[in-house]
């Protein structure tokens, strides 16, 4: 049987589906608006990190630049220098890293690991030049503070490294006759550990069974370093032969350093200790960018 409805019934049936379809209407442009917000966000956001990349990068390629101008000005000046730590190798090495990110071949979770590698290149070549300069006498020593950052980050990867590089910077200095040894020495061992951190022997030997070894048959750090760039998703033959390459520069810079070679009288100057800090310390933030477990 048909129902009957008045006319009244029907006028309220049909306000009824009205408002729901304005409702619906509302609903869905509130939707579209919080779409277009969201998708508006996400692309201020990504071009504030692009924007903010291409910052450090001119940053970066300026420092390189001037310290690629100051080394060349100090190469044409006598040197008290016997012996000192070539950036050329480094820099090369950053050439073909930068030749394949210019062909576009690393993705966008290569930006934060390639502004560390163009700074790493500028402290290197700034290190150089100031090595090459003879040490000033008449310059003011201060003190040599760590990066806070810096030492949260070692303090995560083991208690004792923070202290350990808190005491080879209070051992840095020209008055301290054994600060060459005592600052090689727990700058090496950080280096060492992070890289047993980063890439545990056993971990190595796992994911690449034919890896190359050292005499003693453990992993050898390129090996390490091929480990933690796969598990940073950063692998690339390029790039880790930047990172082999720059780890080799720190470590041939404590042994210079170590064999007191600079100079007349084996001294460095406090702007060359400080110079010397800087590279250490970028390579340690370097390292520890690639060696963190958390991706």
């Amino acid at each position: 049987m048909v129902r009957r409805i008045s006319v009244s019934q029907y006028n309220s049936m049909v306000r009824q589906a009205q408002a729901k379809q304005r409702d619906a209407i509302r609903k869905y442009n509130q939707a579209v608006d919080n779409y277009n917000r969201e998708l508006k966000r996400g692309v201020d956001n990504y071009n504030r990190e692009v924007r903010a990349h291409n910052s450090r990068v001119r940053a970066h390629r300026s420092k390189l630049e001037n310290a690629i101008r100051r080394l060349e000005a100090e190469s044409r000046k006598p040197v008290r220098i016997t012996q000192t730590v070539r950036s050329r190798t480094v820099y090369e090495a950053y050439g073909r890293v930068n030749e394949r990110y210019e062909a576009g071949h690393y993705s966008e979770r290569f930006n934060e690991a390639l502004d560390f590698a163009e700074r790493e290149v500028a402290n290197s070549v700034e290190l150089e030049a100031s090595l090459a300069r003879a040490p000033d006498e008449s310059e003011q020593e201060s003190a040599l503070e760590s990066d806070p950052e810096l030492l949260d980050g070692l303090q995560r990867v083991g208690d004792d490294l923070a202290q350990r590089w808190q005491g080879a910077l209070f051992a840095l200095s020209p008055r301290n006759p054994d600060a060459a040894r005592h600052f090689c020495t727990s700058a090496r061992e950080i280096f060492v550990q992070m890289l047993d951190y980063g890439a545990p022997d056993k971990a190595v030997r796992e994911l690449g069974p034919s890896c190359e070894t050292t005499s003693e048959g453990s992993p050898t750090r390129r090996s390490k370093i091929r480990f933690m760039l796969a598990q940073k998703s950063l692998s690339d033959p390029s790039f880790e032969d930047f990172v082999d390459t720059d780890i080799e520069n720190i470590l041939s810079l404590f042994r210079v350093f170590n064999d007191g070679t600079h100079g007349s009288a084996g001294k460095f100057g406090f702007s060359q200790l400080r110079a010397i800090k800087v590279r250490v310390e970028d390579g340690i933030k370097f390292l520890s960018l690639i060696a963190s477990r958390a991706n």
